[in-house]
Formats: C-alpha cells, structure tokens, sequence
C-alpha cells in the first residue's frame, strides 16, 4: 500500500508541476519545449515502476504464488524428453533400416537413444536381430560407425 501511494504522489507531483510550468508566460517555442520535457517526466512518472521491475524477483514470486503449476510444468518438460527421445529411437530405426535393406541383409533394427550432456538426444545403441553376411555385416558396422558415431562395442548383433 505504501509503495501505491508513492507512486499516486509521484504522478500527482509531476502533474503538478506540469501544470504549473505551463501557466507561466513563455514564448511558443519555450512553452513547446515545455510541453515536450513535461510530457517525458509524466511517461517516466508513469512508467517508473515497470522500469524499475527486477526479473529474478519477480519471478521467484510468481513461483511462490502458483506452486502447482511448477510441478506440472516440470512433468511436462519430463514427457517431452520422453517423447523427443522415443522421436530419435524410431526415426534412428527407419534410416539404418533403409540402409540395412540397401545392403541387402534383412535385419530388425533396435535403437536406443540418450540425453548427451550438452542436452541433445542422439543415438547411442543399436540392436539388429536377423541372418547377415560377414560382408554385408562390416558394411553395416562400418556406416554405424561412421555415419552415426556409435562405435562397434554399443552394436548389438543376435541371430534369430
């Protein structure tokens, strides 16, 4: 309430002052340039308190005031890891896969992505399920190497 009240004197003050600079006798430029500083003092006036906002403050409020929501946005940012991450392991299949046919072996392909430090979700093990030749096997290990980075020891190889 003390702060509403110092703005409202505030206003009140420059208003006042406004008013009372324009009623002396000037000529029509000074009383122009008046009118000028005049209306910038007001919309300082005005505005001071939203300039005057501090971010950080405000927002450790806003947080205080709506609790509830912060774990429901916490669980919301959690589903779309889960679901971005599920996006790269299914899009990861479809390309090896297309690349496995290619070379022409006939393999179910797994893959399995993770969260890097730097926050991105990549590929970081595959799983290929079915009868290859040894040829057509270090082409394929070859490209997951190279084009995927995931290095031989993360390449999982079952026989059905």
């Amino acid at each position: 309430m003390t702060a509403l009240r110092k703005y409202l004197l505030r206003l009140v003050f420059c208003g006042f002052f406004v008013s009372l600079a324009e009623s002396l006798p000037l000529g029509k430029h000074a009383r122009n340039a008046l009118r000028l500083c005049g209306g910038c003092l007001l919309l300082i006036g005005v505005l001071a308190p939203v300039l005057t906002l501090d971010g950080a403050d405000l927002a450790g409020k806003l947080d205080e005031l709506f609790p509830a929501q912060q774990g429901q946005i916490a669980a919301a940012k959690t589903r779309n890891e889960e679901l971005l991450q599920h996006m790269v392991e299914e899009e990861a299949a479809k390309r090896i896969q297309m690349k496995v046919i290619e070379y022409g072996a006939d393999l179910q392909v797994a893959v399995v992505a993770a969260y890097q430090q730097n926050g991105i979700c990549v590929p970081c093990e595959v799983t290929l399920r079915g009868t290859i030749g040894e040829e057509a096997r270090k082409r394929i290990e070859e490209y997951l190497t190279n084009q995927w980075e995931i290095p031989p020891s993360r390449q999982k190889w079952e026989s059905p």
